[in-house]
């Protein structure tokens, strides 16, 4: 939130970068009033957004625990095989075959991953517990710590997934 005065008068300016608006608290009608803005020198309504390629060395198979372990839907295949466009209710992320000729490597071949991917859920108990019986591999058990209820597992490729949900303060 960014405060402004000017002219007496205090506008409060609400940005919500997601959706490209801004909250602005109208003093002649005590209330906010939402104005369609660029943010950054996008474009209204674009999103920008990072998202995870993650290599594996079979692809059909990864595809098939995350929608078995996470519950994901298939948005995208690239024709030829190789590289799926998967979502978790909405978060997107992508999985492709390893290929050394492009310096994209598993986890597996490299002994080990160098990033761990972060779920945030509704129940993340419940999400574990079908990521196990999936094929994953519990590393921590879900507990309550640092003001989070977090569990991580192990895919069948290698890949770290903490399973999260923020718990409510006071």
């Amino acid at each position: 939130m960014l405060v402004l005065r000017g002219e007496g008068r205090v506008q409060l300016h609400l940005c919500n970068r997601v959706f490209g608006t801004k909250s602005v608290y109208d003093n002649d009608n005590f209330k906010f009033v939402e104005q369609k803005v660029r943010v950054m020198g996008e474009a209204v309504g674009f999103k920008t957004c990072v998202t995870a390629t993650l290599a594996v060395r079979h692809c059909a198979q990864a595809v098939e625990f995350y929608k078995a372990a996470f519950g994901a839907t298939e948005l995208h295949r690239v024709p030829g095989g190789g590289v799926v466009q998967l979502s978790v209710r909405g978060a997107e992320f992508w999985v492709a075959e390893e290929s050394k000729e492009h310096l994209n490597f598993s986890p597996e071949s490299l002994g080990g991953c160098s990033v761990r991917m972060l779920l945030i859920v509704e129940d993340p108990t419940a999400v574990c517990q079908l990521a196990v019986a999936a094929g994953a591999t519990q590393v921590y058990p879900v507990a309550d710590a640092h003001g989070w209820r977090i569990g991580r597992i192990v895919d069948p490729s290698g890949h770290h997934w903490e399973v999260a949900k923020q718990l409510m303060c006071g």
